[in-house]
């Protein structure tokens, strides 16, 4: 079997995919993993870069080539995110703009969705890379994505948990990126990539131990909490009515802008 690209998101909530790919017994040097920003990811596969991607769903539209969405596993929620949080030091409706992390498409679009529908605010949004200690004016909110958001909460009046939002707006999970793959992967391989997915959901919590860095007892119960229960993986019937709505949202709002890769 030849060995296949693989884009992989390099943030804790896809440590069981990484894990699984790379320990799972029958994939060993078959696929060759890039880990990189949710936006890179798409932006490699794009390129043909990759053959198989995790990709945030608001790229998917502009995916300029073939492709399928495979296997039965995503990157949701069923509850509380803790990874996509707007912060702010006043009240949301009283913001006048709100920085996104430019990481992710999808946090951007959501935050415009839920400006419209939810809030009903109309707030300067933009984006920009966010590394955690950034001060912002009082008016200016903050969306920020990833891991850099254990650190943050501490320093605002106000968090949101934006899958929180969501949920209060539509009574549905939330999925941020699904697998794709190009028409180059044969069945036999998909078969195999999705062993090693499972592998590696069935090992959650010997992937967090075995990614992070210190081994600092309630850092390592912090993350483990988060990957069992902030992250939801099964890509199920909810979840793939929740991300149809996300994509209608998107076509059918005018303020709800994306941009091409």
């Amino acid at each position: 079997m030849k060995s296949i690209n693989v884009a992989s998101v390099s943030y804790l909530n896809s440590y069981p995919f990484v894990f699984g790919l790379r320990n799972y017994k029958d994939a060993q040097g078959i696929f060759n993993l890039c880990l990189c920003k949710p936006a890179v990811c798409a932006d490699v596969f794009s390129k043909n870069k990759a053959d198989i991607a995790i990709i945030p769903i608001a790229a998917l539209p502009y995916l300029n080539m073939s492709y399928s969405v495979i296997t039965k596993y995503c990157i949701g929620a069923v509850n509380s995110v803790a990874t996509v949080m707007l912060y702010s030091h006043i009240k949301i409706e009283d913001v006048d703009k709100i920085i996104v992390d430019s990481d992710s498409l999808t946090s951007y679009n959501l935050i415009k969705i839920l400006a419209d529908n939810y809030w009903h605010i109309k707030p300067d949004i933009q984006q920009q890379k966010i590394t955690g200690k950034e001060l912002f004016p009082k008016k200016t909110a903050l969306l920020a994505i990833g891991d850099k958001c254990f650190q943050m909460g501490q320093r605002y009046a106000y968090t949101y948990d934006l899958f929180d939002m969501w949920h209060n707006l539509t009574g549905l999970p939330f999925v941020f990126a699904v697998w794709v793959a190009n028409s180059k992967v044969d069945k036999k391989t998909l078969n195999l990539f999705e062993q090693a997915l499972e592998y590696g959901i069935n090992n959650k919590d010997l992937a967090v131990k075995l990614f992070i860095a210190d081994n600092d007892i309630e850092t390592d119960r912090k993350y483990f909490n988060y990957i069992n229960q902030n992250i939801s993986y099964d890509f199920d019937a909810k979840k793939k009515e929740a991300k149809d709505l996300f994509l209608k949202f998107m076509s059918k709002n005018m303020n709800v802008e994306g941009r091409s890769l």
